[in-house]
């Protein structure tokens, strides 16, 4: 989990409670479930409304996402971009063309091959 999606949500949960807690409310009456329902499907129904089916299914996406991120791998690409880059500066612009099939990332191909 991001760190930042980790700090997010504990200073949202916290801000409840402090609410709470400054209006004088006691921490028990935050765990309504019929208020919890409420709020929580009522804001998905909500949302819905708004939104396709195609754009709810990729904020499911995106939570997932917002989660458990991807890992790259970055010191394996630098390298890489590297090794072109000195290889294009050496011989040529085409002696990279023999790379592209190599290389093998989608990123690497499409940027050597004009973004088709």
């Amino acid at each position: 989990m991001d760190f930042v999606t980790l700090a997010g949500l504990i200073i949202a949960f916290s801000s409840v409670l402090l609410a709470n807690w400054l209006g004088g409310g006691e921490v028990i009456l935050l765990l309504n479930l019929p208020s919890a329902i409420i709020v929580i499907v009522g804001s998905i129904g909500a949302t819905l409304i708004q939104s396709s089916i195609q754009e709810a299914i990729r904020a499911l996406v995106l939570i997932k996402w917002s989660l458990f991120p991807p890992v790259y791998d970055f010191h394996s690409t630098r390298a890489s971009l590297n090794n072109l880059a000195h290889k294009a500066r050496r011989l040529s612009l085409l002696a990279l063309e023999s790379d592209v099939e190599v290389l093998g990332k989608s990123f690497f191909q499409s940027s050597l091959t004009n973004g088709n």
